[in-house]
């Protein structure tokens, strides 16, 4: 994949990121819902994540969604798509230019 290839479907994934932010953001049915799961965790990663949550007053499972969201770089996705001036029509006009931009290559 060229790097002009790469630029484009980068380009493609983030508009798709600003409708999918910005739909879950307005939306009056949340598009997502909590799950429960379990995790097996390191007894000093389970220490840490205990210690972190009583020192902001949050509870365990928000430490380890805050972290595993970071982690994910989804975090980052959040704050780039409320500094978006796209409009929900822009951003899919252009992800669909780029994902047919793409194809073609």
């Amino acid at each position: 994949m060229t790097d002009k290839n790469a630029a484009r479907r980068a380009r493609a994934h983030f508009a798709l990121a600003i409708i999918f932010l910005k739909e879950s953001r307005f939306s009056a049915i949340p598009l997502v819902m909590k799950r429960k799961t379990t995790v097996y965790l390191e007894d000093d990663l389970l220490r840490a994540t205990k210690v972190a949550a009583a020192r902001t007053g949050k509870r365990d499972y928000q430490v380890v969604e805050e972290a595993l969201r970071a982690y994910l770089g989804l975090e980052l996705l959040e704050r780039v798509g409320t500094r978006s001036k796209l409009r929900e029509d822009e951003a899919i006009e252009l992800a669909y230019q780029e994902l047919h931009q793409s194809r073609r290559s």
